[in-house]
């Protein structure tokens, strides 16, 4: 259909504003209930304020890599990358490893984060092919990236209530069974947190690697031939 990049997209966008807003909102969730009081509140605040700050150094080291190789090759090497990580996180991950933790929350965030600061760039694309494919008079930017913007806040609104209501409880009684010392409930509840801690960014990230992978196709040869039209109609315009 004229709309097939667009709605894959749009579901991509909704996964990844899902995975973001989640990891943001529960960083420190994860740390208080599987770190605690291994670590200072200063180097814990230093991996926080970390998990902001390094993917937007990331995203201008990359820059010259979506020049050279494209959006949808960098976008998909992450997607893989995070699968990889995650999946082997998966096998090897520890409650009983703060180390571990931290390490985890950091450089998926960083990865995840990534790939929100390069949204824009896919958004540009399907302005383009739109304007390509329906031959209108003038791009549609604001109604698509509004479209996206909406969809994003849905997502970013069912996070933390799915966050709430799977760790509300679950923290609570992490904090309790610490403080009264019971090491058995102890260790299941942070195994539970721990499992958590990775399967939810798998799960999002899987999905958006089958749809990126297999359904988006706005690159290579058709996506230059967008952006050729696209040149040759602001010159007409220009001139």
């Amino acid at each position: 259909t004229r709309h097939h990049n667009l709605t894959v997209f749009m579901l991509v966008y909704f996964v990844q504003g899902f995975d973001c807003t989640f990891e943001k909102n529960h960083f420190g969730i994860f740390l208080e209930g599987l770190v605690g009081d291994e670590y200072s509140k200063k180097f814990l605040g230093g991996i926080i304020t970390a998990s902001f700050i390094i993917p937007w150094i990331v995203t201008i080291m990359i820059t010259p890599l979506i020049q050279k190789r494209g959006i949808y090759s960098v976008v998909k090497w992450v997607f893989v990358s995070r699968v990889v990580f995650c999946s082997l996180s998966m096998l090897l991950s520890s409650p009983n490893s703060p180390a571990f933790t931290c390490s985890f929350l950091l450089i998926n965030r960083i990865m995840s984060e990534t790939v929100c600061r390069l949204c824009p760039l896919v958004i540009s694309d399907i302005v383009d092919e739109d304007y390509y494919v329906n031959k209108r008079e003038r791009p549609m930017s604001a109604t698509i990236i509004g479209a996206s913007t909406l969809l994003g806040k849905g997502s970013q609104s069912l996070a933390p209530m799915l966050g709430y209501s799977l760790f509300s409880q679950q923290f609570r009684d992490t904090l309790n069974l610490a403080a009264n010392q019971e090491t058995d409930e102890l260790n299941s509840s942070k195994v539970l947190m721990s499992r958590a801690l990775v399967f939810i960014p798998l799960l999002c990230v899987l999905v958006q690697t089958f749809m990126w992978s297999s359904h988006y196709n706005l690159h290579g040869a058709y996506l230059k031939k967008v952006k050729n039209y696209v040149a040759k109609r602001d010159y007409d315009s220009a001139v």
